[in-house]
């Protein structure tokens, strides 16, 4: 019984991170004044995309309130174009590379010109909007808060990109239940940092392989607070599954760099700890149950059939719930989506995450703190 004793024991924990992000959310958070905010979007190959995100940013902030810093980074396709006709609508500065540097030397470098006390940087194919800016805003008043991200919707369609949805959901929850102590990650496509705050952490590390998770540890690690807003923004997500595999490999090496690197950040948060514990219990009965059945248990077996087809499976339901509560409503049989993300696509995360931690153990090892690069294209 095992598995049960562990299962009671991580869904009273579930229920108080649940109680967490909920309590967040209904706080009212009044923006008092509009700070001057600097919006950045570092750019490469996306000339089609960026009046989309362009426009959404000036739709989303006072006019007179932000300065955009628009980075070209060397892009071959017919960006500068499509900057030049924007700027005959808007007013904006373009920072235009000889060379390919890199996303995150592009985001330093927009960020040391930066006039704003608030840098905000927008991948360049992100559609902001004015509720998750304003509550940003209203979040980085707070003396001590650093840094606010927000967490994405998909903009394409179909099965994956669902999964990734929810799989955002869970993610954005767990976020939104860190935010009365500090969370340890960003979203690295949406997220605002005070200009004092960057600058104190050296801005954004340039050899990270995610920038966003290394630099909350970094301002934790300061003793400023990370935040993330409820409010979703829209951007594209991996839309096959190569890309889908090369981007979670990143992500898992590049999580593991940072934790890592910036461990007592990490394992001094007790938010964080208690939902590794409540995690750790969840895969632990899942294990048990799993193993039990394997080996040819007799009257337990209906309890461990029923955790593993069952109860496993709606563990997930409330982060599906919360991300997906309007299809829901109009399609009920979304709920559906349950099993094929607790069966396939968190296992599929697990494998993947696992593999891109090796890599970055590997890394680790072979190369000099300096001179590591991040992972790349072509890994």
């Amino acid at each position: 019984m095992t598995p049960t004793i562990l299962l009671i024991i991580m869904l009273f924990g579930l229920s108080f991170l649940l109680a967490f992000a909920y309590n967040d959310y209904r706080k009212k958070r009044p923006l008092t004044r509009y700070p001057f905010v600097t919006f950045m979007v570092p750019t490469w190959n996306d000339g089609p995309m960026l009046k989309d995100t362009i426009e959404s940013i000036f739709d989303s902030y006072p006019k007179n309130k932000l300065e955009l810093i628009v980075i070209n980074d060397n892009s071959p396709d017919n960006t500068s174009q499509i900057l030049k006709q924007l700027q005959k609508k808007y007013k904006f500065i373009v920072i235009t590379n000889k060379t390919n540097i890199g996303k995150v030397k592009a985001m330093n470098k927009a960020a040391r010109k930066a006039k704003g006390e608030i840098i905000f940087n927008v991948d360049s194919d992100l559609i902001v909007n004015k509720k998750a800016v304003e509550d940003m805003m209203a979040r980085l008043l707070n003396p001590k808060v650093g840094g606010v991200s927000a967490r994405y919707r998909p903009r394409n369609k179909g099965f994956l990109a669902f999964m990734q949805s929810i799989e955002y959901g869970l993610s954005g929850i767990i976020a939104i239940a860190h935010n009365p102590y500090s969370s340890f990650f960003m979203w690295g496509g949406c997220m605002a940092i005070k200009k004092t705050a960057l600058k104190q952490i050296g801005y954004f590390t340039e050899e990270a392989w995610i920038e966003d998770i290394d630099a909350a540890l970094k301002l934790n690690g300061k003793g400023w607070k990370v935040q993330q807003t409820p409010y979703l923004v829209k951007t594209y997500v991996p839309g096959t599954v190569f890309s889908w595999w090369k981007q979670k490999v990143r992500w898992g090496g590049g999580a593991f760099q940072a934790i890592l690197r910036h461990n007592p950040s990490f394992l001094t948060n007790p938010v964080t700890m208690f939902i590794t514990f409540v995690l750790l219990l969840f895969w632990i009965a899942f294990g048990f149950a799993v193993s039990s059945i394997m080996n040819g248990g007799l009257v337990v077996d209906l309890v461990l059939v029923i955790w593993i087809s069952i109860v496993y499976p709606l563990f997930w339901t409330p982060f599906i719930i919360a991300n997906c509560g309007r299809e829901l409503r109009r399609k009920p049989y979304y709920i559906l989506n349950i099993f094929p993300f607790a069966f396939i696509y968190m296992p599929a995360i697990i494998v993947a995450g696992t593999y891109g931690t090796l890599k970055a153990t590997y890394k680790l090892l072979a190369y000099g703190d300096k001179e590591r690069v991040w992972f790349n294209e072509e890994d």
